[in-house]
């Protein structure tokens, strides 16, 4: 059937979007019927990451990125999703929508060519300011929805440019990034998607050890895992790596050039209104990438309540932030890190007659 390659080929592409650790916890539940091919995303409760509060919505979010990237490679096929975002009755977060025939968009080509070479660029950046106009390209990204999305809140942008303000988080990620090593649940489940980086290359998932640690020699590559490790390091992280590590980090935010962040309306509760923030995130990311702006997530600022808080009161943001990055222009000759991906068709839960299709 023509709508199940047109999904087989849109898959390759929504693989390639955002996900906490590149853990693509992803569950694609494809069904025929009489109204035509319904898909309904979920959750993949094997990959899924629970260790932190924020987690939660980092998972919502990641949904609406995968299902934004979907929408977007099937439309550049002649397919649209007639979408619907309430929970299933099962109590799951999901989202479901029904493929229906639609004019090929020019745009949505340009979009799956964008979602497929899109990167988290964790490098340092040009220091050529964020100019206004594309500071306004942006927020317009993140806050105009395509037609075949449900009208739920809408995130306000806000994007750092000024010394103070960069000190401001740079301060904060001092503080608060010690947690991304001395949790030891946290770690645990961060070590799970890290690989050494003689593996990366060919891992399906996750990152590799040199992106948070630089790239070492194989000999200290492997020492380096060792010590990492989640029995060493609560242990080698308050002998100082933690904030060595913080310190680093901090470092990157506050050299700038920006600092985007990304807050939801007090009125966003629902799992699906940040499904659709993610959405939005997902959108907001491919814009910046069109003008070829780098991106580099900073969650941990996000992942617990009291870091968050801080942060929206430091910086006067109005609503619940949940996307923090830092924002920049790449280097001439510089492309972010190609993240490992899994078979495209390993999203797929049980065999149907859509899935055997798209095999």
């Amino acid at each position: 059937m023509q709508q199940h390659n047109a999904l087989r080929e849109a898959l390759s592409v929504a693989v390639h979007s955002p996900s906490s650790h590149n853990s693509q916890a992803w569950e694609l539940k494809v069904t025929d019927n009489d109204d035509g091919t319904v898909l309904e995303l979920g959750i993949d409760r094997n990959r899924e990451l629970t260790a932190l509060p924020g987690h939660r919505y980092e998972m919502l979010l990641s949904l609406g990125a995968y299902w934004y990237g979907l929408a977007v490679a099937l439309r550049a096929r002649g397919w649209a999703l007639d979408c619907d975002a309430e929970p299933a009755a099962s109590g799951r977060a999901t989202i479901r929508g029904r493929m229906v025939p639609a004019e090929v968009s020019p745009d949505s080509k340009n979009d799956a060519a964008l979602i497929t070479e899109r990167r988290t660029d964790r490098g340092a950046y040009a220091e050529t300011p964020i100019r206004s106009d594309i500071r306004d390209a942006l927020a317009d990204a993140a806050r105009t929805r395509p037609e075949w999305a449900p009208a739920t809140p809408l995130p306000n942008v806000q994007l750092l440019t000024g010394s103070d303000e960069l000190a401001e988080v740079a301060e904060l990620t001092r503080q608060f990034a010690p947690r991304d090593f001395l949790h030891r649940k946290a770690w645990k489940e961060t070590v799970h998607y890290l690989h050494r980086d003689a593996v990366a290359a060919s891992a399906s998932d996750g990152f590799s050890y040199g992106q948070i640690f630089g790239r070492r020699p194989w000999p200290i590559d492997h020492l380096v895992v060792a010590l990492t490790s989640p029995a060493l390091m609560p242990f080698i992280g308050r002998a100082g790596l933690a904030d060595k590590l913080a310190r680093g980090l901090a470092s990157a935010v506050e050299t700038g050039p920006g600092f985007l962040v990304l807050t939801a309306p007090n009125t966003v509760r629902s799992s699906s209104d940040w499904i659709w923030a993610g959405a939005d995130m997902h959108r907001m990311w491919l814009a910046a990438s069109r003008v070829n702006l780098g991106l580099h997530p900073v969650s941990v600022l996000l992942q617990h309540d009291d870091s968050r808080t801080v942060l929206e009161q430091r910086l006067g943001l109005s609503g619940r932030a949940f996307f923090a990055a830092r924002i920049g222009h790449r280097l001439p000759g510089r492309v972010g890190t190609s993240a490992p991906r899994r078979d495209p068709l390993a999203v797929l839960s049980t065999p149907t007659a859509g899935t055997s299709a798209a095999n």
